[in-house]
């Protein structure tokens, strides 16, 4: 889940609806409005690239509006096969599923959090997987994985979460 005041006055909450066991492949986001104390639900976005798991709001691309990373986890029915974690990029106050980017196949997402890792004014995402952690700083625009520059490529282990602060 993951929610954020909007440039439209309105405050958007992303939920993930997904079961990594089903074998079904109908996973997707749930968005929600909020204003004047009131809810609505506003639609939905499909997720295609398997159960999902955290949900990350950040400016990826500079263009003054939040946009939503939605982190795989496992391919329906067939943990432990993972998922490709996607980038939604917020055209005009609207996530739309056309302007997607993949970020490849990250492993199990269980953890995502954004923040300036390199103290250059943008935002970056650090992800933890079941097996690993991964840095991705955002170069113009684009994330590009840099696990190795922050020295934790090769780092084992369970992980459940992320914070950039960790790093």
């Amino acid at each position: 889940m993951a929610a954020a005041p909007w440039s439209d006055g309105d405050t958007r909450m992303y939920a993930a609806i997904s079961n990594e066991e089903s074998a079904s492949e109908e996973f997707y986001i749930r968005v929600f409005l909020f204003r004047d104390s009131r809810v609505a639900m506003a639609g939905d976005i499909a997720f295609d690239m398997g159960a999902v798991g955290p949900l990350t709001l950040l400016e990826i691309d500079r263009d003054g509006d939040l946009d939503l990373i939605a982190s795989a986890y496992a391919v329906a029915g067939e943990y432990p096969m993972h998922g490709r974690s996607l980038v939604d990029l917020n055209s005009d106050g609207m996530l739309n599923a056309g302007d997607t980017l993949t970020l490849g196949h990250t492993g199990l997402v269980t953890g995502a959090a954004a923040g300036d890792l390199d103290n250059d004014g943008d935002s970056d995402l650090v992800l933890a997987t079941e097996c690993a952690l991964h840095v991705l700083l955002n170069e113009a625009g684009r994330l590009a994985h840099r696990t190795m520059r922050f020295g934790r490529h090769g780092l084992s282990g369970w992980w459940k979460g992320a914070a950039p602060g960790g790093l």
